[in-house]
């Protein structure tokens, strides 16, 4: 995968965190195919400030310790819709789970209403734990293929 070539339409789901490093720097000879540069060239207009990785990262063997090779994963947002499909008498129960699981109210309503990305692992417990209340195949609210950040 190394040699792929990123299009910009590709980072159109994507969130790119606040502080993340982008970078700028066209004479690295893996530029084409890493991340930070393709988000470099996928700023807003708008933005003019930032965190950046400088030139001076690329070694004399031609390695930036700050390379990351593009890869998609495939990301679940919110879970909202499945606990309106579930049986009230499961309900209390799937959600003190869910609470403890996250941590707190909160956290856990920031993920129940899709504010914030679930993690490979989260979606896999969330989907478990469903799967011992006897609920198969469940639907996040949102799925979407994002460029791994």
């Amino acid at each position: 995968m190394e040699n792929k070539r990123i299009d910009i339409n590709e980072f159109e789901n994507t969130i790119i965190p606040d502080g993340w490093a982008r970078c700028f720097n066209e004479a690295c000879r893996q530029h084409y195919s890493c991340v930070r540069f393709k988000a470099g060239e996928a700023l807003s207009e708008n933005q003019t400030e930032g965190c950046s990785v400088y030139p001076n990262a690329v070694k004399k063997d031609g390695v930036c310790k700050y390379y990351k090779a593009f890869k998609t994963i495939r990301t679940a947002w919110g879970f909202r819709k499945i606990m309106e499909n579930i049986k009230v008498t499961d309900a209390n129960a799937i959600r003190q789970e869910l609470r403890l699981f996250f941590g707190n109210n909160s956290r856990y309503y920031r993920y129940f209403n899709g504010k914030r990305r679930l993690t490979e692992k989260q979606k896999v417990w969330i989907e478990k734990l469903f799967e011992s209340y006897g609920y198969a195949d469940i639907q996040f609210d949102r799925n979407l293929e994002e460029v791994e950040i």
